[in-house]
């Protein structure tokens, strides 16, 4: 099975995470739907969502990135 990238789930979390892309992509489908139907949760689960991906806190449900690289964010 080919593994994701955490860049590729970076770009979609910041841009499409308040329609939840980046947990659709991660495997999350359930709390992709919610944060869809939530507009993110109301903005606070996407930013969580978004710090965690960019910390590597957030791994895709079967398994892990193929490269994890840990980018700094002040949130």
């Amino acid at each position: 099975m080919k593994k994701k990238s955490q860049s590729v789930a970076i770009i979609l979390s910041f841009c499409f995470g308040g329609f939840g892309l980046d947990r659709f992509y991660l495997g999350y489908k359930g709390i992709g739907y919610f944060k869809l139907f939530t507009i993110g949760g109301l903005g606070l689960l996407w930013l969580y969502d978004f710090k965690r991906i960019c910390k590597g806190d957030l791994q895709p449900k079967d398994g892990e990135y193929d490269e994890t690289r840990y980018y700094h964010v002040d949130i």
